[in-house]
């Protein structure tokens, strides 16, 4: 209870990218971010000092949580979500006197095609991970540690990058009733960014999951932009 009662902060922060990788800004002065970093992290780090920065931007998916020294366990099941879908950074003050980490959520640039799957809300509890090479029905896909039940698993709530689609089946073996879940508006016309629900009003029960919602094959996308090259290739070979 000690070690709870100094616990000053856990948040999982999204913010969208503009197109660089994802980061981690620090300021001097307080609560504005509009001048120059005093240094950035492009990864995960621990036991960044508070006192050596007045405020901080964030661009990308991280999770951030705040201790008094690196030797408390500062794990809480308690957090809270900001969600930025501004080009621009999000900016924030610090605590004083901490040592924050940062845990950088998703991949670099937002874009790799993978989904994870948590049996509770707020990104918590077991997760199940598929990506584009692998599905999942009633195989162990999961984070070391994790097992998952062999019949059925509930999301409680999800995210996935990038401009890939996602199937998931009530039945094993891809059968029953489908849940197909797109990328948002913004992140198809970018190119790259998240997509998620921290806390779904009811909870997928499924037993099977893959990539793509066209067949399994999860091309739709990639196809149309080959065929776009293709014919403007032969457009311009028409005027040469």
């Amino acid at each position: 209870m000690a070690k709870l009662s100094v616990f000053l902060g856990f948040s999982i922060i999204f913010g969208w990218t503009t197109g660089e990788i994802q980061h981690v800004r620090f300021y001097e002065a307080s609560s504005t971010c509009n001048s120059l970093p005093i240094a950035t992290i492009y990864e995960s780090t621990n036991n960044v000092n508070s006192s050596t920065f007045a405020s901080m931007s964030l661009q990308g998916m991280w999770q951030i949580w705040s201790c008094p020294s690196p030797n408390f366990n500062c794990g809480s099941p308690v957090s809270t979500y900001i969600v930025n879908c501004s080009p621009t950074p999000f900016c924030i003050g610090r605590a004083a006197s901490v040592l924050y980490n940062f845990r950088m959520v998703g991949d670099s640039y937002q874009r790799s095609p993978e989904i994870h799957l948590y049996s509770s809300r707020e990104f918590a509890g077991q997760v199940v991970k598929v990506t584009r090479s692998t599905s999942w029905s009633h195989a162990p896909l999961v984070h070391p540690s994790s097992p998952i039940p062999s019949s059925e698993f509930s999301v409680a709530s999800f995210w996935f990058t990038g401009t890939h689609e996602w199937s998931l089946f009530s039945e094993t073996d891809f059968k029953g009733s489908k849940i197909c879940l797109k990328p948002t508006g913004q992140v198809f016309a970018q190119g790259f960014g998240f997509t998620g629900n921290k806390a779904l009003s009811n909870a997928y029960v499924i037993k099977s999951a893959r990539y793509g919602c066209n067949g399994g094959l999860g091309l739709r996308h990639e196809f149309a932009y080959l065929v776009l090259c293709f014919l403007y290739a032969c457009l311009v070979s028409n005027y040469l």
